[in-house]
């Protein structure tokens, strides 16, 4: 990866100096909303630019057999995962959890055949609903997202090593009781997703991404190989397996 810039669609000016400075010879767009909703406003300039654009989606053909029973239904982001893991783990069993606005554990076996897998509520959807829910319990939130600001074209941030304190239990005020909560629970739901794999499957690779990442890593019980933007690399591949097309 060369460069990772995040903002807001519609946003043309942004993506125009994008491909200004790198000069892609094509590019991927992917959503994992419906059709119609925000990646449309995209759909309607991004053909524009002078190289082929494919959508990520079950008319690809990708590098790995999807035994997905419902591929339509499909996240372009899981599948973009789990060809990761191919590429990261070759020839190997490898699980990729994915902590992002959903919580996603994704399968790939040693033969590059998709299985399938999870998905939960991920950490701020659980913060959120917690507020939304109930009559008085506060929004908490941990690592606010830090507002990018500059040129389209910025390149991956180091990791600062912040992770969010748990506190101990049990949790002596309601935000204390709200991240032990959530964040131990989560914890220990990553963990037995990961034992109950073993109980089909005796070894296998655990691969972990996405924004909340950071959160998890480090406290889990099982070992556990931290790869940050997954789908991102999953989607290039998936992009470079359809180059004989384009």
């Amino acid at each position: 990866m060369v460069a990772l810039w995040t903002g807001k669609l519609p946003d043309k000016a942004a993506v125009d100096q994008l491909v200004q400075t790198w000069q892609p010879g094509a590019a991927i767009l992917s959503s994992v909303r419906k059709n119609g909703t925000s990646h449309q406003p995209l759909h309607r300039f991004i053909h524009e630019y002078p190289f082929p654009v494919l959508t990520a989606g079950p008319d690809l053909s990708l590098p790995v057999t999807n035994l997905y029973k419902t591929p339509e239904t499909l996240g372009s982001d899981r599948i973009a995962a789990a060809i990761a893991a191919q590429h990261f783990f070759p020839g190997q069993n490898t699980l990729v959890i994915n902590t992002g606005t959903c919580l996603t554990t994704d399968f790939l076996t040693k033969n590059n055949e998709y299985l399938g897998g999870t998905i939960a509520p991920g950490l701020q959807m659980r913060f959120k609903s917690l507020n939304r829910f109930t009559g008085n319990l506060p929004l908490v939130e941990i690592n606010p997202a830090q507002k990018k600001s500059g040129p389209a074209a910025v390149k991956p941030e180091a990791d600062n090593g912040n992770q969010p304190e748990i506190p101990d239990l049990p949790g002596q005020s309601t935000r204390d009781s709200i991240l032990a909560g959530v964040i131990r629970g989560m914890t220990a739901e990553i963990d037995g997703l990961i034992d109950q794999w073993r109980e089909k499957i005796s070894f296998f690779n655990v691969i972990m991404s996405g924004g909340d990442a950071k959160t998890f890593d480090k406290k889990l019980k099982n070992r556990i190989f931290a790869v940050e933007n997954i789908v991102l690399y999953g989607l290039n591949l998936m992009l470079k397996h359809n180059a004989q097309h384009l």
